[in-house]
């Protein structure tokens, strides 16, 4: 674990404590802490180590410092006794990270309304259970769209691209039982087993900024929405018309 990271989740009420225990390392003023010996009003002794002893900033302030000092002064001048002072400090913040981590699980169980990982399980089989339920609804939803809904694929019959994805929206169509029609832009026309026609006006009275493109509609209502450009595959288009018919 990397004690550079660790630094940040120290619990710094009981830490003071074991700090001070390392006073020869904790309380020395390394060169270029010029900071620390700055006073703007006289202070006693007594009254620094106890202002200091109940700031947590201050303290973390001092620890990083101290802890980058050392490693610089390791690495620059790796004597034994530099390299001992550095794992001194080291070694500190990996006990009480090793505390931190033991309070953390007994706080969570004793206080699960904070614990993230209930509502989102990180475990790969509950992840996968997830997502397979997340996939069933979805196909649940777009089947029942398909009752008073319909695709437009609007495309180039010149473009590769635009072929290949005609291929995926016939696929698709027949998958989930959309009625489907393919329009071509350019007057060519792809062969295909979807009914096609060509444009007249319907890309741009819909507003469609690229090609391909597949559309949503409902003939009824006049109510469409684009679900894709470019090309996607059955799975992306599954989600694609569940997350358009979901937030409208």
């Amino acid at each position: 674990m990397n004690p550079f990271y660790l630094i940040a989740l120290l619990s710094l009420a009981s830490f003071s404590q074991q700090i001070f225990a390392y006073s020869d390392y904790y309380n020395q003023s390394p060169i270029g802490w010029h900071w620390n010996n700055v006073n703007d009003k006289p202070v006693t002794t007594s009254n620094k180590k106890e202002d200091f002893k109940n700031n947590p900033i201050a303290q973390m302030n001092r620890i990083h410092y101290l802890l980058n000092y050392y490693k610089d002064r390791a690495l620059l001048n790796p004597t034994v006794e530099n390299i001992k002072n550095y794992l001194v400090m080291q070694n500190m913040i990996m006990q009480q990270s090793t505390l931190f981590s033991q309070n953390w699980q007994k706080t969570m169980l004793l206080y699960p309304e904070f614990n993230y990982g209930i509502s989102h399980p990180t475990d790969s089989a509950i992840s996968e259970l997830s997502q397979s339920n997340l996939h069933d609804n979805e196909i649940k939803v777009v089947k029942s769209m398909t009752q008073h809904m319909g695709l437009l694929f609007f495309y180039n019959g010149n473009n590769p691209l635009s072929s290949e994805m005609m291929k995926t929206v016939s696929t698709f169509s027949h998958q989930y039982g959309f009625s489907s029609i393919a329009v071509s832009v350019d007057g060519k026309v792809i062969q295909s087993d979807m009914p096609f026609k060509i444009n007249h006006g319907q890309a741009e009275s819909l507003g469609i900024k690229a090609l391909p493109a597949l559309v949503l509609v409902d003939p009824k209502t006049h109510w469409h929405n684009v679900i894709s450009y470019g090309y996607a595959s059955s799975d992306d288009l599954l989600s694609d018309c569940y997350n358009v018919y979901t937030s409208n």
